[in-house]
């Protein structure tokens, strides 16, 4: 039976005071530094999508953590995304051996995103898990970590966690199927929202937003092109740019779906959309929220 749960669409007048006009004054630490951890082995591009997209979306640092194994092979083309080896004992992936050198990293930073292209070995599971419970920064949770997260330890964050899992993610998180959870979108994101005192943004067509107190919102913006390899970790980014920008959980992640969402509007519209990919999307995100900017 599908849930009844009364739900809101999103608008941009919900996130406005994100895209209000910038001070003179202000200077790249205004706007909040995002670290992301992600990657492993050859598996590179899902950190470096997110990495851009965070910096597109407007925060003024990104840092790009890789397992020591990983930033070997890296070879960034964008000199504004700054990247970090974590030490992983050779293995290529992230242990618990890196925890000290990423907890170092997070000092100073506003918020973290976790997870594209980390895989799911016993160890990658170990970093994840101790990682968050650990951290004070707020976190965006996406992909592999998700694969690998601890529920139990997740509702136990002192500090605000957002978890994007697309469907089949979620069912994994649920004990259910993928079909059950497209057959009630909203139930399912609403039940990991209490489960986990975490927010969720369950992406698939008519992304829906959950937060822990109950409150519900669906994003109208989007289109089929953007089915299509990293677009979820575009949007992790967006996410964690937005909160690093000090912008609540809840705020951030509506004003990031629609402007996702917006963005890949306006590549099908220039591209139609069998040939939107992901990086189309992040840089048609200055497009979008200046295209926002002038409605409200």
């Amino acid at each position: 039976m599908n849930s009844t749960l009364s739900q809101l669409t999103i608008e941009p007048a919900m996130f406005a005071g994100l895209l209000a006009p910038r001070g003179a004054a202000a200077h790249k630490g205004t706007f909040g530094h995002v670290l992301i951890f992600a990657g492993s082995g050859g598996h590179l591009g899902a950190g470096y999508l997110a990495a851009l997209a965070a910096l597109r979306a407007g925060c003024g640092l990104c840092t790009l953590c890789l397992p020591e194994g990983a930033f070997a092979r890296f070879d960034a083309r964008y000199p504004e995304v700054m990247c970090d080896p974590i030490p992983d004992g050779g293995a290529g992936f992230f242990t618990p051996e890196g925890l000290a050198a990423a907890h170092g990293l997070c000092e100073g930073k506003q918020a973290m995103a976790i997870g594209p292209a980390l895989g799911t070995a016993e160890g990658t599971g170990q970093f994840v898990n101790r990682l968050l419970l650990d951290s004070e920064l707020p976190a965006v949770v996406d992909a592999d970590a998700l694969n690998v997260l601890d529920l139990d330890a997740l509702s136990r964050r002192g500090s605000p966690s957002v978890l994007t899992p697309h469907p089949g993610e979620m069912a994994g998180l649920l004990g259910s199927s993928a079909d059950e959870v497209q057959a009630d979108r909203t139930g399912a994101a609403a039940k990991l929202a209490r489960q986990t005192r975490a927010f969720v943004v369950l992406k698939g067509h008519g992304t829906v937003v959950a937060a822990p107190d109950g409150r519900l919102a669906t994003n109208p913006t989007g289109n089929p092109g953007m089915a299509s390899a990293g677009m979820g970790d575009a949007l992790t980014g967006i996410v964690a740019s937005f909160i690093a920008q000090g912008a609540g959980a809840w705020e951030a992640s509506l004003a990031a779906v629609y402007i996702h969402g917006l963005a890949g509007d306006i590549a099908a519209r220039e591209l139609g959309e069998a040939s939107v990919i992901a990086s189309d999307v992040i840089g048609r995100l200055g497009a979008a929220i200046k295209e926002i900017a002038y409605r409200i």
